[in-house]
């Protein structure tokens, strides 16, 4: 009876994992956009990798394109600064992928096939040997070529076990046939090597190259030898997920390894997740809250199986209550990686929503959306009062969105207040928003924004800062022009040293340049804003600054002159 408890956890457990084999994300068509503009890129640099993977990803390359880079080729594998291996692996790639009528070097394709008559120092040398005479005659790799690659291959193993060293080797032991299949055992440890990332991601030290390297490189031995795939299906989840996160790469190298490492694990039928998410931007409108989940593979594809039924259960985030418990949703025939469901029928009111979604033998039990609600202002009222008065001396109703009746006169004895409520326009109740603002446009296009805060009986008020009286004003004025006015007066009565001021460039443009900082100041107050104002202020400091520094440095020189003549 114990053994048979064990065992039914045991098959719980596996069943649970299997259950949520999903990702949040996958391969949009605008990121397939943006790993195609890469290797277009790529297609006119003068970087060997880069036009490597850039023709073996691009589908139709231009005949100027081609023609073009089959002739600056072999300049560019002359100049490049790779390891002679590795850049004449990308040259012969590039070459025979774009069928250039170019013909390689007679020393090269010598040099590449006498290669295999010793032994390689590392798994790296070899790969990139072994590809480049893949690309250019296969027919070299006959049954003693690869028995002695095999046995070179085992001895770097037992000397090099680092991940780069088993992810090269990988690729190469699946070329090998059966006499690669002693790789097969190193897989598990390699795997298990790997670092997780907040739970939820699997990856290698070294990034995407290494990562995808290894990753590619143990399915591809397993595929060959007929073994059980190298992964479960949550390590492939968690594979997955990484690589989706890397979806930003910039090089082409990046893009491609990228696209290969999905395309693997997509391709692995027992233990591939799938992508289920919320279609858009999971913000659904009151008057119509239809909800879309997008069901697609890693690279965003229709699935090759769809799943016999797609059921959703949904939470309230407020009320932690299930609102929808087990609805079919519809596929929709225009898409057919799209699913919806009506919720106009469940008159749910907005607010925020969990989702767990069930497709066949796939759960994803962490989506959200929100519904969104619509508002309307009522009781708007602005009043007009005395600063020293609580109560307003007039009150003045708007109501739906009409203009004053009339011009109103104030001074700065008066002051001017607005009071609103907010309704939610489905439940007709009055409600708290996050911040509310109110702005006053003027017809030059200038605007002031106020924030209103709400009272205890929930309405929306705020009260314009009231205008300082003339004097205030005049007052502060004048203090702000005190320090220049005590300026001149002090060199009226002290006098103005000039015998010192020195007509360099550096001098003069000091002192213009602080003459431009205080009118730009001056514009500030006036007329500019604050991110205007620096971005004129940021050139002017830094001439100012180096001007200033070029006059004191002369200012000290001239007084260490002075002792030494005396």
């Amino acid at each position: 009876m114990k053994l048979l408890g064990i065992l039914s956890v045991y098959c719980f457990l596996i069943a649970s994992i299997n259950a949520t084999r999903t990702v949040d994300n996958f391969l949009s068509q605008s990121d397939v956009q943006k790993l195609q503009n890469i290797y277009n890129e790529g297609l006119k640099s003068n970087d060997l990798q880069s036009i490597y993977y850039s023709v073996i990803n691009s589908k139709a390359i231009p005949a100027d394109v081609k023609a073009n880079l089959c002739k600056k080729l072999s300049t560019i594998h002359t100049e490049s600064k790779l390891n002679d291996f590795e850049k004449n692996f990308y040259y012969i790639g590039a070459s025979t992928s774009l069928l250039c009528s170019e013909k390689l070097p007679a020393n090269l394709i010598t040099q590449l096939k006498s290669s295999f008559d010793k032994e390689f120092s590392s798994t790296q040398e070899m790969f990139y040997n072994f590809y480049a005479q893949k690309a250019l005659d296969p027919s070299v790799f006959q049954e003693s070529v690869k028995t002695k690659l095999s046995k070179n291959l085992q001895a770097i193993f037992k000397k090099d076990d680092s991940l780069a060293s088993l992810g090269y080797g990988f690729y190469i032991a699946s070329e090998l046939g059966s006499l690669g299949s002693f790789a097969f055992d190193r897989i598990e440890d390699a795997i298990a090597q790997s670092d997780e990332v907040d739970g939820k991601m699997l990856q290698f030290e070294g990034g995407l190259s290494i990562t995808s390297l290894v990753v590619n490189g143990a399915f591809k031995v397993a595929t060959i030898n007929s073994k059980p795939a190298p992964l479960t299906s949550e390590q492939a989840t968690k594979f997955a997920t990484y690589f989706l996160s890397r979806r930003s790469v910039t090089t082409a190298k990046g893009a491609s390894v990228l696209m290969e490492s999905l395309k693997t694990i997509s391709e692995q039928k027992s233990i591939t997740p799938i992508a289920i998410r919320i279609a858009d931007n999971g913000q659904l409108q009151p008057e119509s809250p239809i909800l879309k989940i997008r069901i697609t593979n890693l690279l965003g594809e229709v699935l090759k199986e769809k799943p016999a039924a797609v059921k959703v259960a949904i939470k309230s985030k407020t009320s932690i209550q299930k609102v929808v418990d087990g609805e079919n949703l519809a596929p929709v025939a225009a898409d057919l990686t799209l699913y919806k469901l009506e919720l106009a029928s469940k008159k749910l009111p907005k607010g925020q929503y969990s989702v767990e979604v069930v497709a066949g033998e796939f759960k994803q039990p962490s989506l959200s959306f929100t519904i969104l609600g619509k508002v309307r202002l009522d009781k708007v009222e602005v009043t007009i009062a005395d600063i020293d008065s609580q109560s307003p001396s007039k009150k003045v109703l708007l109501e739906g969105g009409k203009k004053f009746p009339e011009i109103y006169s104030l001074d700065h004895q008066q002051k001017i207040g607005l009071r609103f409520d907010i309704f939610d326009d489905q439940t007709n109740k009055v409600i708290s928003v996050h911040q509310a603002f109110v702005r006053f446009t003027e017809k030059s296009g200038e605007e002031i924004i106020f924030i209103a805060e709400q009272d205890v009986a929930k309405a929306y008020k705020f009260e314009m800062d009231k205008r300082p009286p003339r004097f205030v004003s005049d007052l502060f004025t004048g203090l702000c022009f005190a320090p220049v006015f005590v300026l001149f007066i002090l060199w009226g009565r002290l006098g103005i040293n000039c015998s010192n001021f020195s007509f360099s460039l550096s001098a003069l443009g000091f002192h213009g340049g602080l003459g431009l900082i205080f009118s730009l100041f001056l514009c500030f107050w006036l007329q500019l804003d604050m991110f205007q104002t620096i971005k004129y202020l940021l050139p002017l400091a830094l001439f100012t600054f180096l001007c200033g520094n070029k006059v004191l440095r002369y200012i000290a020189s001239k007084r260490l002159e002075k002792p030494a003549k005396e």
